[in-house]
């Protein structure tokens, strides 16, 4: 077992109110201590996969970062300037966590491509390639030739993501039932491969892991209560994974929007405003917006803000 300071994951979709409902009580009370997880509900300025995400990893709003589209291209399909993750100057939560001398992983964050220097290793997130997407390049290796960063490229060679469609069909030819199968294939193994990431980086003292799955899995099938009960317990079984291989002293789990209801052709109509923030920490919190999480978790782990933050702590002090 491998024991690091800090843990967080994101799940991209997971929503506030179905977590309660149907994954929160599958979380092992081995694992996470005497004390349930204080969990809250954020909402995000736009409830798109790589504003938020952004918004999350740096503390600022969309009008500071720059990141407007959905994936951060260079230009969108309304033809207007939007910004990358090459361009857009943070500084993120790993390089704050460095800053701290905290030596940091990082995997399948999005809009995290090209990969950039840190004291650690990074794994980019999609919209990626499916190779040249580590640093160190040397951490190529360790990933092995089936390695796919993300569910929506399964089957697929695509990364561009204004062409990106046919893995809805791979997806939705193996239906609802099975699609747990691919998703531990895809996302799943990916627990065997943080092992291998940190081992070959050694000392890492966090980690940031990104799973895409919840929001892949809702914009095929739909998120109701038959998928949210199938889909939600096989999340808590997840965390239960992570905390059980890295045994962190601090964790949180972050959402980047919340994803309810049947998806409109053309429109991402069952995208919600309803995220999740989750922490093992023994605090209290309030409700609050997608760039509160960065200055919540420095708080946490006791390293100053600063005025590049537009957030505050969700942390309430008595």
């Amino acid at each position: 077992m491998t024991s690091i300071k800090f843990l967080l994951l994101g799940f991209d979709a997971l929503d506030h109110e179905l977590w309660h409902h149907y994954g929160h009580k599958h979380l092992d009370p081995d694992l996470i201590g005497s004390l349930s997880p204080t969990a809250v509900k954020i909402t995000p300025e736009i409830y798109e996969t790589g504003p938020s995400w952004t918004s999350i990893m740096t503390g600022q709003k969309s009008s500071s970062h720059g990141m407007r589209d959905g994936w951060g291209r260079s230009v969108t399909q309304a033809g207007k300037p939007s910004r990358s993750f090459t361009h857009i100057p943070g500084p993120y939560l790993w390089e704050r966590l460095n800053q701290a001398g905290l030596r940091c992983g990082v995997v399948n964050v999005p809009v995290t491509w090209p990969p950039k220097p840190i004291d650690g290793f990074m794994v980019s997130g999609f919209p990626c390639p499916l190779r040249n997407i580590t640093y160190p390049k040397t951490l190529e290796a360790v990933l092995g030739p089936e390695y796919i960063p993300d569910i929506a490229m399964w089957k697929n060679n695509l990364w561009d993501h204004n062409v990106i469609g046919s893995w809805r069909d791979s997806v939705k030819a193996i239906g609802l039932q099975n699609i747990l199968e691919v998703v531990e294939q895809v996302d799943g193994s990916k627990i065997e491969l943080l092992d291998k990431l940190i081992a070959d980086s050694a000392p890492i003292e966090a980690l940031v892991c990104q799973f895409a799955f919840v929001d892949r899995i809702g914009h095929v099938f739909g998120m109701n209560n038959e998928e949210a009960s199938v889909v939600y317990p096989y999340v808590a079984g997840l965390i239960n994974r992570l905390l059980k291989k890295f045994a962190p002293a601090k964790w949180c789990v972050v959402s980047d929007h919340g994803m309810k209801g049947t998806e409109i052709p053309n429109k991402k109509s069952n995208h919600t405003y309803n995220a999740l923030f989750m922490t093992n920490a023994e605090v209290t919190l309030r409700e609050g917006a997608n760039f509160d999480i960065l200055p919540t978790i420095l708080e946490l782990l006791h390293i100053p803000a600063d005025a590049r933050i537009d957030g505050q702590s969700l942390i309430i002090h008595a």
